[in-house]
Protein backbone atom coordinates (compact mmCIF):
# COMPACT_ATOMS: atom_id res chain seq x y z
CA UNK A 1 0.00 0.00 0.00
CA UNK A 2 1.51 3.40 -1.08
CA UNK A 3 2.02 6.30 1.25
CA UNK A 4 -0.64 8.46 -0.35
CA UNK A 5 -3.30 5.88 -0.15
CA UNK A 6 -5.78 6.24 2.55
CA UNK A 7 -5.58 3.33 5.18
CA UNK A 8 -9.40 3.73 6.72
CA UNK A 9 -10.62 2.72 3.09
CA UNK A 10 -9.46 -1.03 3.55
CA UNK A 11 -10.64 -1.07 7.41
CA UNK A 12 -12.88 -3.75 7.12
CA UNK A 13 -17.24 -2.55 8.12
CA UNK A 14 -18.08 -3.77 11.35
CA UNK A 15 -14.52 -3.80 12.41
CA UNK A 16 -14.06 -2.23 16.38
CA UNK A 17 -11.05 -1.76 18.09
CA UNK A 18 -9.57 -0.62 21.29
CA UNK A 19 -6.55 1.46 20.99
CA UNK A 20 -4.90 1.86 24.80
CA UNK A 21 -2.18 4.32 25.96
CA UNK A 22 -0.39 4.63 29.53
CA UNK A 23 -1.91 1.59 30.68
CA UNK A 24 -0.14 -1.09 32.96
CA UNK A 25 -0.18 -4.56 32.01
CA UNK A 26 -2.36 -5.60 34.74
CA UNK A 27 -4.66 -2.37 33.63
CA UNK A 28 -5.16 -3.13 29.89
CA UNK A 29 -5.32 -6.83 30.88
CA UNK A 30 -8.55 -5.74 33.39
CA UNK A 31 -10.46 -3.31 30.44
CA UNK A 32 -9.91 -6.12 28.09
CA UNK A 33 -11.52 -8.50 30.50
CA UNK A 34 -14.63 -5.89 31.56
CA UNK A 35 -14.98 -5.62 27.15
CA UNK A 36 -14.76 -8.99 26.02
CA UNK A 37 -17.60 -9.72 29.18
CA UNK A 38 -19.83 -7.49 27.45
CA UNK A 39 -22.24 -9.88 24.24
CA UNK A 40 -21.91 -7.07 21.88
CA UNK A 41 -17.86 -6.94 22.51
CA UNK A 42 -16.66 -10.02 22.71
CA UNK A 43 -14.73 -9.61 19.04
CA UNK A 44 -13.64 -6.64 19.64
CA UNK A 45 -9.27 -6.11 18.92
CA UNK A 46 -7.27 -4.77 21.05
CA UNK A 47 -3.54 -2.68 21.31
CA UNK A 48 -1.29 -0.86 23.19
CA UNK A 49 0.69 1.75 22.07
CA UNK A 50 4.15 1.44 21.12
CA UNK A 51 7.30 3.74 20.20
CA UNK A 52 6.69 2.46 16.45
CA UNK A 53 2.75 3.38 15.98
CA UNK A 54 2.77 6.47 17.96
CA UNK A 55 3.90 7.68 14.96
CA UNK A 56 1.51 6.03 12.83
CA UNK A 57 -1.58 7.90 11.34
CA UNK A 58 -4.58 6.68 13.64
CA UNK A 59 -6.30 4.75 10.09
CA UNK A 60 -2.96 2.88 9.55
CA UNK A 61 -2.52 1.29 13.59
CA UNK A 62 -6.43 0.46 12.68
CA UNK A 63 -5.79 -0.85 9.60
CA UNK A 64 -2.50 -3.47 11.02
CA UNK A 65 -4.70 -4.06 13.95
CA UNK A 66 -8.30 -5.29 11.41
CA UNK A 67 -5.18 -7.68 9.15
CA UNK A 68 -3.34 -8.59 12.67
CA UNK A 69 -7.03 -9.67 13.70
CA UNK A 70 -8.51 -11.42 10.83
CA UNK A 71 -5.35 -13.43 10.70
CA UNK A 72 -5.48 -14.65 14.28
CA UNK A 73 -9.45 -14.75 14.58
CA UNK A 74 -10.54 -15.68 11.07
CA UNK A 75 -12.70 -12.71 11.48
CA UNK A 76 -14.96 -11.96 8.45
CA UNK A 77 -16.48 -8.56 8.19
CA UNK A 78 -20.38 -8.44 8.98
CA UNK A 79 -21.15 -8.32 5.59
CA UNK A 80 -19.95 -11.73 4.99
CA UNK A 81 -21.43 -13.70 7.57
Amino acid sequence: MGENNSFSAHIPEGFRAIVMYGLSKKEALEVMKAVKALPEMGDTAFAMTTDTNMEWPLSRLVFELSEEHRAMKGWKPKSAE
